[in-house]
This record gives C-alpha cells, structure tokens and sequence, in this order.
C-alpha cells in the first residue's frame, strides 16, 4: 500500500508536526482534527478503503492506516502503522 516515497513524505510531515509540538500546535491541530485531508494536502494519498489515526506525543508521532472492512482471517489485508519517534542521548 506504501511506497517509500510515501514513507519518506510521512517521515517529513511527522517532523514538521512534532517540531510545531512544541512551538505551534496549528499543523498538530489540522492533522488530528481531519488526518486524510491534511494527508492529501501534502501530498500523500491513502486509499479510500483505509481509515487513518494519528496521535501525537512528546516524543513521537504515529500514523496508523485500517481497512475499513474487517479482512477475512487470512486474506492478506494488512493494518500499516509507522511511528516517528526522536529520541536524545
């Protein structure tokens, strides 16, 4: 479902968000308040058959991508889910 461009463009948005956690919370706003839409609009398209989630934490921020059907036991369907987490030595 993802492509490493994809990933990358998630990597790059996680930091713009969580770096904005912790000056401007208005890109943590749009994005938990509508994931999809702020998704689109910055280039990330997600399927329509998928939900997204997000949370955003001190130290992380997670994208989780669902089917929006429940996949039978066995039939390949997948849950994505990729956190971004920074951490300091």
């Amino acid at each position: 479902m993802l492509t490493g461009e994809t990933e990358q463009k998630l990597s790059l948005l996680a930091g713009r968000v969580w770096a904005g956690h912790r000056r401007d919370r208005t890109l943590q706003k749009r994005l938990l308040d509508d994931p999809a839409s702020f998704l689109q609009e910055n280039g990330i398209a997600i399927p329509k058959d998928f939900t997204t989630s997000v949370s955003v934490g001190a130290e992380s921020v997670s994208f989780r991508f669902q089917p929006r059907t429940a996949p039978a036991v066995g039939d390949g369907s997948l849950l994505f889910r990729f956190e971004f987490q920074w951490i300091w030595d």
